[in-house]
């Protein structure tokens, strides 16, 4: 009981109430369904342990809380859920997105990524030394589809005569 804080509420104070399973079974039938609700007005102080809250008809229980089960409501606290009533901006969907142009990010042409392509190829292709595991295959994968990418993007510098060939050594 060191850290344990005296709270004490007194008449008019507003207080969030713990939604208990025991007490509330219908309010707390799932775990994504929320543990508190209010806030609600302390109409009377019974002792520092019991309060009588103005539940305001919403739940057909006894009024009486213990301490345990009551929260102080901080007005001043921005309430961080979304308000259904606040008009104002509109919701975005994935189509409105994809319709906005965008700049191309730096060192892309005509908004692919090329130069970060062949800088993600040739780091995979030279950083093979030590075992083949999973992720080094994985990468060593990925680079040679993008570099085949890359060859299939630049179709007028590729003739069906090129040969195009890639190998792996090891201990290079």
């Amino acid at each position: 009981n060191k850290g344990r804080r005296n709270v004490m509420f007194n008449g008019g104070d507003q207080v969030w109430v713990h939604l208990r399973k025991e007490r509330f079974p219908k309010e707390r039938k799932s775990k994504l369904m929320p543990r508190i609700d209010g806030p609600f007005t302390i109409t009377k102080r019974i002792n520092n342990n019991a309060y009588r809250v103005d539940l305001q008809g919403k739940y057909n229980i006894s009024p009486s809380f213990n301490i345990s089960d009551l929260s102080p409501f901080l007005a001043d606290e921005a309430d961080l859920r979304t308000n259904l009533f606040q008009e104002g901006g509109d919701d975005m969907t994935m189509d409105d997105v994809m319709n906005e142009g965008h700049e191309p990010e730096l060192g892309t042409k005509d908004g692919e990524l090329v130069a970060e392509d062949q800088l993600v190829a040739e780091e995979a292709l030279t950083g093979l030394t030590g075992p083949m595991t999973r992720s080094k295959a994985k990468s060593l994968n990925q680079a040679v589809g993008l570099i085949l990418k890359h060859l299939g993007q630049n179709e007028t510098r590729v003739t069906s005569t090129t040969l195009v060939l890639v190998t792996a050594q090891e201990g290079w």
